[in-house]
């Protein structure tokens, strides 16, 4: 089961059976749902950037492996000094 479920379910009933001394406010509620709106938000926003970063790092590696590749072809075309 989902956290959220059981954090709403707390908050509403088991709080005032387990001796809670009052009713938890509307605001505190609020407050629960704004975080896991926001929480979800974000998480669906890190997930549209995925492909971005894929494509960022791919470009890195193959630039990477070019230089490398260029400052070898460099150092076997140079000159040995004896």
């Amino acid at each position: 089961m989902r956290h959220q479920p059981k954090v709403h379910y707390g908050l509403n009933t088991e709080w005032l059976l387990t001796g809670g001394l009052h009713q938890v406010p509307m605001s505190a509620k609020n407050a629960w749902l704004a975080l896991v709106i926001i929480f979800w938000v974000l998480y669906g926003l890190g997930l549209a950037l995925l492909p971005r970063q894929y494509k960022q790092e791919g470009e890195a590696r193959h630039n990477s492996r070019k230089l490398e590749g260029e400052e070898s072809v460099a150092l076997q075309e140079s000159p040995r000094r004896n």
